[in-house]
């Protein structure tokens, strides 16, 4: 059996009452890692803490039910966690929600409120970290994007633009922070078993086709994100589809115009 590289590492994930986020504190607590977990909803925030103490024995397990596009709750959850472990060794900005609908009928305020959730939230929470990271040696940032990230989609503008944003963001101070030994990654899971289309919002009467190849399993996204971490990979996309689905974009962007044209 090999070294367990995650053992009393402290890790923070965000948007972790459900979807991805939970699957990742399920995968991180079998590897015994000490569990900071974010998110609006405490109900479900408290049955998974419960269920992984159920799973995992003597995990550590803590949550803070907070809205990460409140700073002062931000600042606050980050030196308290600082103060009771004395290092944080992992963030995974997670939480994120996707907004559905023809880009002129999205109002301007929800252009807004999904930039301080997916894009500034994710930005306030690694300003925080970086420098406690940076005086204890290192660390490591994953950034949870998507593959429209990489390429927008129609009816999603919104949404893809947090992704590519947070891209960008991810690739620039990535080679910012390189020589202080704080490595900062970005991953696009794809399409995933999760609540996310449940918590989309929905403006207009224009709706997306669904995606019709079977979803990743959670757990088995889970998996590969920590694998991805531990690897320290720069930039993943999980799925064979989406490999695929950008490579052909890279080549024949136009063939993939016409695509998504006769799907809107």
């Amino acid at each position: 059996m090999g070294v367990n590289l995650l053992k009393d590492k402290v890790v923070i994930i965000t948007g972790a009452s459900g979807g991805i986020g939970a699957a990742l504190a399920r995968e991180l607590a079998g590897r015994k890692a000490s569990l900071i977990l974010v998110a609006r909803r405490e109900g479900q925030l408290t049955a998974l803490k419960v269920d992984l103490l159920r799973n995992n024995g003597n995990a550590s397990v803590s949550f803070y039910p907070m809205d990460i596009t409140d700073p002062a709750a931000v600042d606050s959850m980050i030196a308290d966690v600082h103060r009771r472990f004395f290092r944080i060794d992992i963030l995974i900005n997670n939480a994120a929600y996707g907004i559905n609908g023809r880009f002129e009928n999205v109002p301007m305020e929800e252009e807004r409120r999904i930039f301080d959730t997916n894009l500034f939230a994710a930005v306030h929470l690694m300003k925080k970290v970086l420098p406690i990271m940076c005086q204890q040696g290192g660390g490591k940032i994953m950034n949870i994007g998507s593959v429209v990230g990489h390429r927008a989609m129609p009816l999603m503008s919104s949404y893809s633009a947090t992704k590519f944003a947070l891209k960008a963001y991810t690739e620039a101070i990535r080679i910012e922070y390189a020589k202080k030994g704080v490595e900062i990654m970005y991953a696009s899971p794809g399409y995933t078993q999760s609540n996310f289309l449940e918590h989309e919002k929905k403006f207009g009467e224009e709706r997306r086709r669904g995606v019709k190849h079977a979803p990743m399993p959670g757990s088995v996204c889970a998996r590969k994100l920590v694998d991805a971490l531990l690897k320290n990979n720069r930039d993943t996309i999980l799925t064979t589809f989406g490999k695929t689905s950008l490579i052909i974009n890279r080549f024949m962007p136009g063939l993939v115009d016409r695509v998504l044209l006769s799907r809107v």
